[in-house]
């Protein structure tokens, strides 16, 4: 294992565990890196999709995080080919991915654009890297466990 090897690692997702109106995509590709300096873990489109213009997608990965140290995060930047040459960004800005959600990775995308834009399927789209975090030396210890996908913790 690589001296910065962590034991986090992608799978693909079950059907039941993706909430969609969209098909089963015919292949998944987990992320990957592309070169062996690169920090970001690329995340490829599973479909053929159309943004319109000045609007946003929600597009799931049909990916999941697991295994990942409760002292880091995953978190997703659009690529800079994406936010420069298409002018997409992420809706929330930075994609946070807690290491107890565990659930299927969703990819929220927003256009700047006058015109539609469209993503090819299997085109890397954003780009997730993992990092530590810390907490404040007086945080108050939470007793509470994620029950639940996006937007769940702290309900």
């Amino acid at each position: 294992m690589n001296n910065n090897a962590i034991a986090a690692r992608f799978v693909k997702c079950d059907a039941s565990e993706v909430k969609t109106d969209l098909p089963i995509p015919e292949e998944i590709v987990l992320p990957r890196r592309s070169s062996p300096n690169s920090a970001g873990y690329d995340f490829y489109c599973p479909y053929d999709v159309e943004i319109p213009p000045h609007g946003e997608v929600v597009i799931p990965m049909w990916v999941k995080c697991i295994d990942m140290p409760s002292d880091m995060v995953l978190q997703l930047y659009v690529r800079s080919s994406i936010g420069i040459k298409r002018g997409l960004s992420l809706s929330n800005g930075t994609g946070i991915i807690d290491s107890d959600y565990v659930w299927c990775i969703y990819v929220a995308l927003c256009s700047r654009r006058d015109e539609a834009v469209r993503i090819e399927k299997g085109e890397r789209i954003v780009q997730g890297i993992f990092s530590r975090y810390y907490v404040t030396s007086d945080d108050i210890p939470i007793s509470m466990e994620r029950i639940g996908g996006i937007g769940s913790s702290g309900k």
